[in-house]
């Protein structure tokens, strides 16, 4: 299975409920399925920072939010990056790029305009939930 940073703050998967939330788990379960998804403590902290934010409270019970925390860092690769990156414009940002080259990956799954400029960066590619899914659907053949 191929290595790809994953849960990241700004473009995690996840797929719009019809009652205006948003439910992860089918972009989520896919990646496990075809995919490692890697995390750092750096990454880690950021879903937790973006997850207590005052849009997400209303919409997330903090127990919710426990559990999607809980299942992020217990299903995944940690890993802790080496190598400090400075290519991307938003400084805040070069943590999805270290974890990547740490991990190995193929791919940087993020809705983040300032990562999605550089695809590919490094031979890496980044890519909207959205394309992720098709990118996967394309290389394993699903439909």
């Amino acid at each position: 299975r191929r290595r790809r940073p994953g849960g990241d703050g700004h473009g995690a998967p996840r797929q719009r409920r019809p009652e205006g939330g948003f439910h992860p788990r089918p972009r989520v379960s896919l990646a496990r399925t075809h995919d490692v998804v890697c995390i750092s403590d750096a990454l880690v902290t950021e879903v937790k920072n973006v997850l207590g934010r005052p849009k997400f409270r209303g919409d997330v019970a903090s127990e919710r939010i426990a559990l999607m925390l809980d299942l992020l860092v217990s299903r995944s690769l940690h890993l802790s990056p080496s190598a400090a990156v400075a290519d991307c414009r938003d400084a805040k940002d070069n943590k999805y790029l270290e974890l990547a080259l740490e991990a190995g990956a193929w791919a940087i799954v993020s809705g983040d305009r300032d990562l999605l400029d550089l695809s590919p960066w490094r031979g890496i590619r980044v890519a909207t939930p959205a394309e992720y899914v098709q990118l996967i659907r394309d290389r394993d053949g699903l439909l």
